[in-house]
């Protein structure tokens, strides 16, 4: 697999599962939300990358964290914030699809961001390649 792949599965999966709110994806175009619209803003992080077994071909484990982040109107407090945040979690908590393992995802109160109030879930995830040496 390919950083590239990884990446177009993991937005894959998301567009598959989610039609509440437009997504901002790296990158892309996206045309700025309005301040009373709820929208969600997805990044992908590769963090690491190892070796993990010494054949030919080589097996290395490469890493990452998913962000997806809940931009809600300000002064609407955090309900549904949270319960988008939850609905997002549970597209990726402790899946796999197309040699991607998703772990656990972990919600964070991130506080206003501009007009907006700001609600993350980070999902930690890794997949494996297989190279020739």
């Amino acid at each position: 697999m390919s950083l590239a792949t990884a990446r177009r599965d993991i937005e894959t999966r998301l567009a598959d599962n989610w039609a509440l709110t437009r997504v901002s994806y790296d990158n892309a175009p996206f045309k700025t939300a309005r301040t009373d619209e709820t929208w969600v803003r997805c990044q992908i992080f590769e963090e690491t990358a190892n070796r993990i077994n010494l054949g030919n071909p080589g097996q290395h484990r490469v890493a990452g964290l998913i962000v997806l982040s809940v931009y809600v109107p300000l002064e609407i407090g955090t309900n549904q914030a949270k319960d988008y945040a939850d609905q997002l979690s549970a597209i990726f908590r402790d899946k796999q699809f197309g040699g991607i393992t998703c772990w656990e995802a972990i919600p964070r109160n991130a506080g206003e961001f501009q007009s907006w109030y700001q609600y993350d879930v980070s999902v930690r995830f890794f997949w494996d390649g297989y190279y020739a040496i």
